[in-house]
């Protein structure tokens, strides 16, 4: 038999993976849409596989950071300001993998960031507020 303890620590894993994946995904078609369509910046000059990699890790290592070490610290209380910041934080700390990995400009990263975190934040609200 699963206490209750373990079984919310599961469901949150499971909120988790979804939303990762949620993440991802958008994140992703995000962050080609802002290279190719907005930046107009070719495959040739940035490889697919690189951006790929880069917007699976920034996502990866940013949303982990957010449900496990985050929000657990700071606490559920007042989730308007712990959205605030953990959205800033994660928003700076891309667009710094995009400058480095990517070698955008400050200012390319910075948007490239700030568009494909408002957009899955934003997807991910919706989301929410659908199934509940």
């Amino acid at each position: 038999m699963i206490n209750f303890c373990a079984s919310s620590q599961l469901l949150y894993i499971h909120d988790f993976l979804i939303a990762l994946t949620f993440t991802d995904v958008v994140e992703l078609v995000m962050l080609f849409i802002m290279l190719r369509k907005v930046f107009g910046i070719s495959s040739q000059v940035i490889p697919n596989k690189l951006v790929l990699f880069t917007g699976l890790f920034a996502s990866f290592s940013t949303i982990t950071y957010v449900w496990f070490v985050f929000f657990p610290l700071i606490g559920r209380e007042n989730v308007v300001l712990a959205t605030i910041i953990s959205e800033s934080v994660v928003v700076t700390i891309e667009a710094i993998f995009y400058f480095f990995i990517l070698r955008l400009s400050p200012k390319k990263a910075f948007l490239c960031s700030f568009v494909c975190n408002m957009t899955s934040f934003t997807g991910g609200l919706i989301r929410h507020m659908l199934v509940f």
